[in-house]
């Protein structure tokens, strides 16, 4: 599998990848996510934006011409006396097809975030989970990556 920034041209195998993460988020939270159809999982001009942001890109893991996974992710920086890391990169999204979970694909893009996080002065990686995502935590654990938060939910 290789690495590489995603391009416009990309759209098909990102929507063909994102559904599949849809599809299992509804699944995990039903009382939260719906189900979309494929065209609606990217709002109009998102790519576009993330294509000229500076501070926002998507590495996509590539086997062939078939986009295998994604990681979405956004550089942030603050100036807050109060923040001792002032530039972190926050991951919203990765995703590995069903049929390449186990590959060490979802690996090699964490990897790829951080090299990229380490090279643009970033000392810290985030992202968030959903409690009941318990193969997500697993991999995130031996990743690296530490629970350090708690978020609570109230229906009302």
């Amino acid at each position: 599998m290789n690495i590489r920034p995603f391009d416009l041209s990309d759209k098909p195998g990102i929507i063909k990848i994102l559904s599949q993460t849809n599809a299992y988020h509804a699944g995990l939270q039903p009382d939260v996510f719906n189900v979309l159809p494929p065209e609606s999982l990217l709002p109009e001009g998102w790519l576009e934006e993330i294509y000229v942001s500076e501070t926002r890109n998507i590495f996509l893991g590539v086997q062939g011409e078939e986009i295998i996974g994604l990681v979405q992710f956004a550089i942030l920086e603050t100036d807050d006396e109060l923040e001792k890391i002032k530039k972190w990169v926050h991951i919203n999204e990765i995703v590995v097809s069903e049929a390449h979970r186990g590959t060490g694909a979802g690996r090699k893009l964490i990897e790829a975030v951080e090299q990229f996080a380490k090279k643009n002065g970033a000392k810290r990686m985030q992202l968030e989970v959903w409690e009941n995502n318990e193969s997500a935590i697993r991999f995130y654990e031996r990743s690296g990556f530490e629970r350090k938060k708690h978020e609570y939910w109230k229906s009302i």
